[in-house]
């Protein structure tokens, strides 16, 4: 009987340890609440116009995002940005694509993506959109 108690107490320690473990939370990457196709509009002074970005997450990255203008309605057809918590920051940088330099930052706020992308010549554009 000693033998069967003891083999039991072991028993539920380790199926308890089993569902302790199997109950932790898993951490998400950060960049990932930015990746998917963004359709809204975009306004650089003339607009709005329709446009839609595609953000993926950098490879071996948990915080940085590549932003491609589908739709090439705004500055920076071809950035990168860096996430930290619900902001997003474009680094200034040389977009190839587009042959100019630039720099800005966003926010996501109840499933809405806001940018604003600055270019070295002083444009500004505001892009808002949902997934």
């Amino acid at each position: 009987m000693k033998r069967f108690t003891m083999a039991l107490a072991i028993s539920l320690a380790v199926l308890f340890s089993l569902q302790v473990i199997s109950c932790k939370k898993e951490t998400v990457a950060p960049n990932l609440q930015f990746v998917g196709i963004w359709t809204g509009t975009t306004n650089c002074g003339g607009g709005p116009y329709a446009d839609q970005w595609s953000i993926t997450a950098q490879t071996g990255s948990t915080t940085g995002i590549n932003l491609v203008s589908i739709g090439g309605n705004t500055l920076g057809s071809s950035v990168k940005g860096t996430v930290s918590g619900n902001s997003l920051t474009i680094a200034t940088q040389y977009d190839a694509v587009d042959s100019i330099t630039v720099s800005g930052s966003g926010s996501l706020s109840s499933n809405q993506l806001s940018l604003v992308i600055s270019d070295n010549a002083g444009d500004n554009c505001n892009f808002t959109g949902t997934k």
